[in-house]
């Protein structure tokens, strides 16, 4: 999963979308995903940054997350 965070990032996207980023990963390296994310978005007032919507059902991703948008059965969830 690594590598592929890391393939994703040549080229400095302005946008990242990952699908279930920490998986399969151990605690550790998920916090590292986590915290790799964090760095990659600037912070909350800089447009400088990447842009990153990951879909996960990991309450850990999802604590660290700007804002969540819940579906249900493709549906968005109020």
């Amino acid at each position: 999963m690594r590598l592929g965070v890391a393939c994703a990032l040549i080229g400095s996207p302005r946008l990242l979308i990952a699908d279930e980023p920490t998986a399969s990963l151990d605690r550790t390296s998920a916090e590292s995903i986590v915290a790799l994310f964090r760095t990659l978005t600037g912070g909350v007032d800089d447009d400088a940054g990447t842009a990153v919507i990951v879909a996960s059902h990991d309450r850990h991703v999802l604590d660290h997350a700007d804002v969540l948008i819940h579906l249900h059965h493709g549906r968005l969830v109020p």
